[in-house]
């Protein structure tokens, strides 16, 4: 095989793949994948057309499409074809309770790709496209992202890893959910830690709103508030500073820190959940390089250029460079070994304590 083999090769490959993943986030959009799911037993496509309301010819052909891919299997027997979820496809595509659910970022990289025009154009300006400048579903799937491990996993790495801090706040202390996003952390450490107090913040009004329905959806509103703002370097303490998946994004990561970092009482503990990569480039790199390569080029790194100045960090959010950001910040930064496919955690403390 040349050279020219190999390559020709990757391209077809990712190109099959941008097709499948288009077709599969349509099949989200539409609600196919539920109905497949929720038939009772294998599904025609006139069927499904009737139970997702939509033409016979498209359900026919995103049925075949999707048995052809291998996320469908057909069923034995005469008469119209009839479809049924593969195993292991619930867990992967369609059960937002699962681990292993990935379609909330196949969610995200169909709104990524809707906005390639905006995105040349930021490109050659040297401007940003926000958060907001996508397809909705970019934010919602970014909530749908953090809701699991966030609201059942967090309050649990906390107590295994920052027990003392665990301590505090089921002793009513009190903590912080920066960048909060939909709010699953403050509902996560609402439920983890029943005598604690929680206050969320984020800038962005959509995000803000949307934890505000969360925690009042999870019956923790009498001890967690939401901010529409950042947090500001004045103001009563907090035991815990969570910042979960946010601070590649910020235009200020070093501001941001530091803010944090002088609402801490004593005692406290900044937690930075990020993008888990290589402390070191590499090409090529690894699957998950590549992962985060795609959303920093399409998503964060965009969204942190509309602010100016900005130190337009990108996806790819090195653990050395974070402790640089942290001890400008006048903070010491500990890995904090917590088992995570996609996220690597850093507990921030006062330089010098």
């Amino acid at each position: 095989m040349t050279a020219v083999d190999d390559v020709e090769g990757r391209v077809f490959g990712t190109l099959l793949g941008a097709l499948e993943a288009s077709s599969v986030t349509l099949g989200h959009r539409l609600g196919l994948w539920l109905a497949v799911d929720g038939a009772g037993g294998p599904v025609t496509a006139a069927a499904l057309a009737s139970a997702a309301g939509i033409h016979p010819r498209y359900a026919r052909e995103w049925l075949e499409a999707m048995g052809s891919a291998g996320y469908l299997v057909v069923a034995d027997g005469s008469g119209d074809p009839a479809f049924s979820l593969a195993p292991g496809v619930r867990e992967v595509l369609v059960d937002p309770d699962s681990g292993h659910n990935l379609m909330p970022m196949l969610r995200q990289s169909a709104a990524a790709a809707a906005a390639l025009r905006p995105l040349e154009a930021a490109y050659r300006a040297g401007g940003g496209v926000g958060w907001a400048e996508f397809d909705i579903d970019m934010r919602d799937a970014q909530g749908d992202v953090n809701q699991l491990p966030l609201r059942t996993a967090l309050a649990g790495w906390i107590r295994e890893h920052l027990p003392t801090t665990a301590e505090k706040l089921s002793a009513g202390g009190r903590a912080a959910d920066v960048g909060c996003g939909f709010g699953w952390a403050t509902v996560g450490l609402a439920e983890g830690f029943p005598e604690a107090t929680i206050t969320a913040f984020d800038p962005d009004e959509y995000s803000a709103s949307r934890a505000a329905e969360n925690i009042t959806e999870a019956g923790v509103a009498g001890r967690a508030t939401v901010v529409t703002g950042p947090i500001e370097p004045d103001g009563p303490p907090f035991d815990l500073v969570v910042m979960a998946e946010m601070l590649h994004d910020v235009p200020d990561p070093v501001g941001v820190l530091a803010a944090a970092g002088a609402r801490l009482a004593p005692g406290g503990v900044v937690l930075v959940a990020d993008m888990k990569v290589a402390d070191d480039y590499a090409a090529p790199g690894d699957e998950i390089d590549r992962l985060w390569y795609g959303f920093s080029l399409l998503v964060c790194l965009p969204d942190s250029m509309t602010a100016r100045p900005s130190a337009a960090t990108g996806t790819v959010f090195r653990a050395p460079l974070l402790r640089d950001y942290a001890r400008r910040a006048g903070l010491d930064a500990v890995t904090v070994p917590v088992a995570h496919d996609f996220w690597t955690f850093h507990a921030l403390t006062p330089a010098g304590r």
